[in-house]
């Protein structure tokens, strides 16, 4: 498709106005990425357990392994 301008003046015009508006883009979509980054993180954050839940994690997993073992010697002394 041919644009025929009337003069240099046109071109110029419209030449700035294409600059602003790759300008304006440009600064929207930094903005998407800025955003996108801090969802990622907050997702991140929500995934790994704090360092606070640690002990109660600890306690629930001694807790099994001891159930576990109470398990087995069960099963053993049955066998037996």
């Amino acid at each position: 498709m041919l644009i025929k301008l009337k003069n240099n003046n046109e071109l110029n015009l419209i030449s700035i106005s294409i600059s602003q508006l790759i300008d304006e883009l440009s600064k929207e979509v930094t903005e998407l990425r800025r955003y996108q980054a801090e969802q990622d993180q907050r997702i991140n954050l929500m995934r790994s357990p704090s360092i606070s839940d640690l002990p109660s994690r600890f306690d629930e997993v001694k807790k099994e392994v001891h159930k576990l073992k109470r398990v087995s010697y069960a099963e053993d002394n049955r066998l037996m």
